[in-house]
């Protein structure tokens, strides 16, 4: 058995800011060039992700701020698609973000060469919608379960480790710094840190929560998997959607510039219209929208993490988050894979392996 890792105690009160400090070490000792993480926005009704160089400007920071705007994989991307350039970042997000971050990495979408991830426990984020109208305030340790989005309630990884320094927190536990690997080592004595303390106390904490949280989705998921049996009861759990299309453009794993449902070659005449009600009956309008949501389902579920940005975006209230998350928990069980939780197994998508779906007993999964 490995050895248990070790982290770094801070002495601080504040959870998650307890970073910031350390951070601005980071940039003006040179050791890091930027720092990627969420700050108010000038309104300070928001939040957004920015590239910090100046450490004065991380005095805005909130390492984990109470809603989520753009996912933080989304904003890497946008940073290093074409290659990091030499620039060594320092890129906060929570755990979900950092996965996303790793399986857009593996898709060839994000270049984490000058990257180190720092991730922390999450206590989960608020429905956009409901922070915007004021309903929501955190306390000093997040909000209660009843509060956090439905998705973020049946998180099983919200304190993943999944980051090359990982920060443990909560109520009755003092911020702990945890390198995963030599690049976080690496970063936590640039902070002027070492893991010296011991992570026993944080590491039960996480294993009660993630299988309670794991109970809590395998029991809420199969309540959706029976109510959206079959394409009639599908099409109930999508009877909202406007087909806006918002779900696939705040999703950090939809990267295609163009999708096949924008393209006008998905247009069809007046006549085509007719003669399709014709042969069904009945026409919806706009239409296709279960082939849009099916369609979106088999490209990315093998790579969905369930961070819920889909959900958050949704104008129409439709539970896309969690009907993704039931799909794309039996297609990643299938192939005995959780994304962006190891960065050295490769996608399923991009990798063959003869006879991959058989079980042991030779038969079909």
């Amino acid at each position: 058995m490995s050895e248990a890792p070790r982290g770094a105690t801070i002495q601080s009160e504040e959870g998650p800011r307890a970073l910031v400090p350390l951070l601005a070490r980071a940039l003006e000792k040179g050791t890091s060039d930027a720092v990627l993480l969420p700050l108010r926005t000038p309104g300070q009704d928001s939040y957004a992700f920015v590239l910090v160089k100046d450490p004065r400007l991380l005095r805005q920071a909130d390492p984990l701020p109470p809603v989520q705007t753009v996912t933080g994989g989304r904003a890497l991307s946008s940073l290093t698609r074409h290659g990091g350039g030499g620039v060594r970042i320092l890129a906060v997000m929570r755990p979900c973000e950092a996965r996303g971050a790793i399986e857009l990495s593996k898709l060839g979408q994000v270049d984490l060469k000058d990257v180190t991830l720092i991730t922390m426990d999450c206590p989960g984020t608020v429905p956009l919608q409901r922070f915007a109208r004021g309903d929501l305030r955190p306390s000093a340790v997040g909000f209660a379960d009843q509060d956090i989005r439905p998705i973020c309630q049946v998180c099983d990884l919200s304190c993943a480790a999944v980051g090359d320094l990982h920060l443990g927190w909560g109520e009755g536990l003092a911020p702990i710094l945890i390198p995963m690997d030599e690049r976080g080592a690496e970063a936590l004595l640039a902070m002027g840190l070492r893991a010296e303390g011991d992570t026993s106390e944080w590491r039960t904490t996480v294993s009660s929560r993630s299988q309670e949280r794991r109970e809590r989705r395998e029991e809420r998921l199969g309540q959706l998997r029976v109510a959206s049996s079959g394409l009639d009861n599908l099409m109930v759990r999508l009877d909202s959607c406007i087909n806006c299309h918002n779900c696939m453009r705040a999703c950090p794993i939809c990267y295609c510039r163009v999708c096949a449902f924008d393209i006008r070659r998905q247009e069809r005449s007046a006549n085509e219209v007719l003669d399709l009600a014709k042969a069904r009956g009945s026409m919806r309008l706009p239409m296709d929208t279960l082939m849009f949501h099916l369609g979106r389902m088999n490209h990315m579920s093998l790579n969905c993490v369930s961070c819920g940005a889909c959900e958050d975006a949704c104008p129409a209230g439709v539970p896309i988050a969690q009907l993704f998350a039931m799909v794309s928990d039996r297609t990643q069980s299938a192939f005995k894979y959780r994304a962006g939780m190891d960065r050295q197994q490769r996608s399923p998508l991009i990798t063959f392996l003869e006879k991959e779906l058989e079980g042991e007993d030779g038969q079909r999964c």
